[in-house]
Order: structure tokens, then sequence, then C-alpha cells
């Protein structure tokens, strides 16, 4: 997107850009440039884990018969995060097109989708969003109404975590015991929304780099980074803000650390994260969304019990 000439007239201020922080620059052509060869190399990297995925070349279908509700959120996270129906259309075929391919969807694709369009085609940011979707290398499990998979790799990053600062992650899940809760925006938009763009753009490739073991690197360094702000605040929302980075109580400085710092956690690299989303699920969920299972399953009875049958009325 940033290679057409109404970008900057149209989406200056859309939501997109709204940690933009000046960073990307209207008429700034040798920083365009620069964007371009390095969307190339992310594009690049993620093929390299394309093998055995059903990778194609870009063709939007006509999609008949899209259910009013996707259809509606779909619509409502494009209207949150583009300006102008010129960008806001081709955004919206786009992510039909890939509820379509991958039978679901979650409102963090559109974010992840309209970033990688700054510097790359359409073709190829679909091509990296199969990638990213299917590759065990990558988030599978994650872009789903139902996203097991992301939510059992949280209880593995936290896991993790406890190995390398376990006075903080301890302190971290007496008040938040939930990590699905506050890992969304790094595993699911990848910090978008986050960090700065300026910063973003290296959480983007590192991630595009590292895969998901680098999420769970960067949880990681949210936490030890902010250590010492983390063991000296008992207030509850105080450590929330903390985990989401909200810039009242984490500096830019300490964005960039955490950025920087993300990738020297080599203790991840330690363990199989994909034997351990099994464990996780086992561990933490599978009772908890058995039980769910069972509670929807007598409502769904329930109901079909209390419904006065045709007959009966016409009787």
């Amino acid at each position: 997107m940033l290679t057409q000439t109404d970008f900057w007239k149209l989406e200056s201020e859309d939501s997109l850009l709204k940690l933009n922080d000046d960073f990307l620059q209207e008429g700034n052509t040798s920083q365009v440039e620069e964007l371009l060869l390095r969307g190339e190399r992310w594009y690049e990297n993620v093929m390299k884990h394309s093998e055995n995925i059903p990778v194609k070349e870009y063709q939007p279908e006509h999609i008949e018969n899209v259910p009013e509700g996707i259809r509606r959120i779909i619509e409502l996270d494009v209207l949150r995060t583009l300006k102008s129906e010129e960008y806001k259309a081709p955004l919206r075929v786009l992510l039909t097109q890939l509820w379509k391919d991958f039978g679901d969807y979650a409102q963090a694709m559109c974010l992840v989708a309209a970033f990688l369009r700054l510097v790359l085609s359409e073709n190829k940011v679909y091509k990296i969003m199969t990638v990213l979707n299917h590759s065990n290398f990558y988030i599978p499990g994650y872009w789903k109404a139902e996203a097991v998979g992301y939510a059992s790799d949280t209880y593995s990053a936290i896991a993790i975590a406890r190995e390398i600062s376990p006075e903080v992650v301890n302190k971290i899940t007496r008040t938040q015991p939930y990590p699905e809760t506050f890992c969304q925006k790094f595993f699911n938009a990848i910090g978008i929304h986050v960090f700065p763009f300026e910063i973003e753009f290296d959480i983007m490739e590192q991630f595009l780099t590292g895969g998901r073991v680098f999420l769970f690197q960067l949880i990681t360094s949210v936490m030890d980074v902010q250590k010492e702000q983390f063991l000296n605040n008992n207030e509850v929302n105080i450590m929330f803000n903390l985990l989401g980075l909200e810039k009242e109580v984490t500096s830019r400085e300490t964005l960039r650390r955490i950025c920087d710092e993300a990738k020297n956690y080599d203790k991840v690299l330690e363990h199989d994260i994909v034997a351990m989303r099994n464990e996780m699920y086992e561990k933490h969920l599978r009772a908890k969304l058995e039980k769910q299972k069972r509670a929807k399953e007598e409502e769904d009875s329930d109901d079909i019990i209390d419904c006065p049958s045709t007959d009966d009325e016409d009787e």
C-alpha cells in the first residue's frame, strides 16, 4: 500500500497507523524502497516453511452465502483498521477468501494482513497468511474462533518463562492465572497496536524469521525485562497494564529492550514446543473444554424439551 500514490491522502488517519509515530513518512521514497526489500525477505523466509502446505496464487473467488455473522465480523474489523473504501474493499475480499480457505476467522487476521500489505502485494500476503496458519513452525490453531492451539501454547510459554524468571511469573499468575487472556496481543496479532511501528517492524521480522519460538521468547522478555516493576507492584490493574505494555507504565526505551532482548532467551530453544502444546492441553484445558461442551449440550437439550411442538399447537 505504501507504493500507491493516494495512500497517505486516504489512509493517514486510519487505525492501522495509530502507532506509526512518524516512522513511516509520506514522500520518503528511500525508506519505502528499503521496506519493500525488507518485505521481500520476509516473504522468502516464510516460503521456506511452505512444504506440504496448500499454498496457491491469490485468485479471489466470488464467495456466496457467507454467514451473516462472519460477514459482519470481517466488516467491523476492516472498518476498525482502514479508513477509505478504496483500501477497505480489497482487504475485505482477502479476509473473506482466507476465511473460506481456513474454515475459520479471527480478528487478528485483519491486523496482520493489513500490516503486511503495507510492504507486500496481496498475492504475497495471501501466501504468507496461509503458511502462518498451517505450518507448525508458525501459529497453527491460533486464528480460530475457539483457538485451543493458541491457548495451549500460552501455558507452554508461561511454563518456560517460569524457568527463567520464577519469582516474577509466580507473582503474575497469582492474579492473572489464565495466560490466554494476556498473550493474545503478542501471539495472535504479533504485537501490532502494542509496539510503535519502528519497533513493530523488527518484531514482525523476528517472528517471520524465528516462528512460534520467537513469540515464546517475546512474552518471556515482556516479563523478565520488566521484572523490577512487577515485583515492586501489587495492584492488579498495574500488573495487567505491564503485561499489555501500556504506555502509562511501560516506556518506549523498555519496549525497545523487550524487542531486542527477546531473541536472547535461549532457554526456549531447549523445549519441544509442539509436544508441549499437547501436554498443556491435557493439563490445563481438556477438562475445562469438555465441561463447557457438556453444559452446551445440556442447554441445547433443554431448549428442545422446552420448545412446544407444532402438533400440540395445531390440536
